[in-house]
């Protein structure tokens, strides 16, 4: 799995990422992140699946302590490019898995935005997790931001053209519910080729998640629809949950 994984978060991820990831996006994503947790000036965050910087950079820009982690490596390439011109900028970008944090940094919060977990096994993601819980400190808080999956399920078809950023991208996608595992075969034409990857994602339950953050440790755990902490409801695409250290 490891090698779909760096294969699909490649250089045309980051292209076509933007056309969903949009400067407005991102901009309102930590505003409502900084309004939920709270943190000092100079709080330490860890960014789990920080991918190219999108949110390490701007909280670093702020005054945050930022170390982001991320497994692709083409990602972190521009993450470390981007990051290259800040002054003053406290952030550091760390090549690894979740489920292989070393423990020896503690923060003050932690996030995990953007549906970056599920891409390899269940267990991984629960190993991620009490990873995660010690990585933190007591009354820190966790943030999983990730696909609401009854609201994907409920608008399921098996093929679909989209126009991300002026490329046309065809997907073909199955869902298998013995597994939960979610199966998209991508492809795009740009520069005269057709490019093609496939995205093998495991999407959980809010229930799920709950239970898995409580058996690593977590309490008070909550579930929204949104970062701006609207109610959970089938039609929210995306869910949030909320964990803290106690």
């Amino acid at each position: 799995m490891l090698d779909r994984l760096e294969d699909f978060f490649k250089e045309d991820y980051l292209l076509l990422s933007q056309a969903i990831m949009t400067p407005e996006r991102t901009a309102a994503e930590i505003q409502h992140i900084l309004d939920w947790l709270s943190l000092d000036q100079g709080a330490s965050i860890l960014d789990l699946g920080c991918g190219y910087g999108r949110l390490s950079i701007p909280l670093a820009q702020m005054g945050y302590r930022v170390t982001g982690l991320d497994y692709s490596e083409v990602s972190l390439i521009r993450a470390k490019e981007e990051a290259a011109g800040l002054t003053g900028a406290d952030i550091e970008f760390v090549r690894g898995l979740m489920k292989d944090l070393d423990g020896s940094e503690i923060y003050d919060a932690a996030l995990n935005i953007g549906t970056a977990i599920g891409y390899l096994e269940e267990e991984d993601d629960y190993a991620a997790f009490r990873r995660v819980f010690k990585a933190l400190k007591t009354g820190g808080t966790f943030l999983v931001e990730t696909e609401n999956r009854d609201f994907k399920i409920a608008g399921y078809t098996p093929r679909r053209w989209d126009d991300m950023n002026g490329v046309p991208v065809w997907s073909e996608r199955r869902y298998y519910p013995s597994s939960g595992r979610w199966v998209e075969k991508i492809r795009w034409f740009r520069d005269r080729n057709i490019h093609s990857s496939v995205l093998d994602v495991r999407l959980y339950s809010a229930t799920e998640l709950t239970r898995m953050l409580t058996e690593a440790g977590f309490r008070d755990v909550r579930v929204y629809g949104s970062l701006d902490r609207k109610p959970l409801e089938l039609t929210s695409p995306r869910m949030v949950l909320s964990a803290i250290k106690p």
